[in-house]
């Protein structure tokens, strides 16, 4: 790899969670910094000639066809998470360092997902999200999590956990990364990222005390939520919790940490809530989003005619004509 990719690499990653580490570093390396690198090498340009003015969308859609040809790859998602990487890259460094870059004016490299598959001759599964919790199930697990003895550091984990992203869409990643300053218990809340806010969050009075009684115990000095001393949570430690739960359900269903999630965000999408700032606090890949949008949708449509009219009157304008 070119010294200036390793540099500019070596930046992306000081900002990466160790889960996002594992998911854009190593995709990148795998893939359009390769493709880059041959072009500069190619053409003899610069790393810095290259990201000012010379790349185009062509290179991003050729490296994702590269990407996806490898053996391993079998199925669509690996080009949302190839694009997903490749946006975020481009966002924390190429576009700061070179404002001028010509790919600076796309919102989002996952306009180029069709563009890849269709150029692509490769045969990918399509990506099918994960079944998600209904509100028969929520309320089964509210009771499930009410149940559990505080006997174990794994079931007083999971009564905090669990309803963190049942509320707000939190990636078990995103919880495991939050530290001890995050948390203020005078006030009731915890601290997120969103860009570059904080934006401090109102915790329900029940989960709160779950999370406060998780910082009482200190397992970790920097760690919100730890399993002991510099040792995250993984989906391992809730697995016989969501295991067991799966057991209890009706007709075979099973949800998953992700399947929480996505009732979250559907919630969201439910209320009106903005899909940008959705994708911000959850961060959800937009094909998960255009899921629980349309699952919002549906959900929506046994009330649409009372929820239209509902908006027009919320219009200024139609108070103006009413009176």
């Amino acid at each position: 790899m070119l010294k200036e990719f390793e540099v500019l690499i070596e930046r992306f990653s000081n900002g990466l969670t160790i889960g996002r580490y594992n998911n854009y570093v190593k995709v990148l390396q795998n893939s359009l910094i390769p493709h880059l690198e041959r072009y500069c090498i190619t053409e003899g340009i610069t790393v810095e000639e290259l990201f000012k003015k010379m790349i185009s969308a062509s290179h991003i859609i050729d490296a994702g066809i590269e990407y996806i040809k490898r053996p391993k790859v079998t199925g669509e998602a690996a080009v949302d998470k190839y694009l997903t990487a490749t946006n975020e890259f481009f966002k924390a460094v190429i576009f700061p360092e070179w404002p001028s870059c010509p790919l600076s004016v796309v919102g989002n490299f996952q306009e180029y997902r069709d563009n890849i598959l269709n150029k692509s001759s490769k045969s990918l599964k399509s990506y099918e999200p994960r079944q998600h919790l209904d509100e028969d199930g929520y309320k089964n697990l509210i009771k499930y999590l009410d149940g559990l003895s505080d006997d174990s550091l794994r079931n007083r984990m999971a009564k905090a956990v669990i309803p963190l992203i049942l509320l707000y869409g939190f990636k078990l990643g995103t919880i495991a990364e939050m530290k001890r300053e995050c948390f203020n218990e005078q006030r009731r809340t915890i601290e997120i990222r969103v860009e570059n806010e904080k934006i401090r969050l109102e915790l329900p009075y029940r989960i709160y005390i779950n999370v406060q009684r998780i910082y009482d115990e200190k397992i970790d000095k920097t760690l919100l939520f730890a399993m002991a001393e510099n040792q995250r949570p993984i989906s391992d430690h809730f697995d016989t919790i969501i295991k067991n739960f799966n057991k209890m359900q009706e007709n075979g269903k099973k949800i998953t940490l992700d399947g929480l999630a996505k009732y979250a965000v559907i919630n969201m999408f439910s209320i009106g809530m903005d899909p940008i700032v959705i994708r911000q606090v959850t961060g959800m890949k937009d094909v998960v989003l255009k899921y629980c949008q349309q699952e919002a949708w549906k959900r929506r449509k046994t009330v649409l005619k009372s929820y239209v009219n509902s908006q027009f009157r919320s219009i200024d304008a139609y108070n103006h004509f009413n009176d």
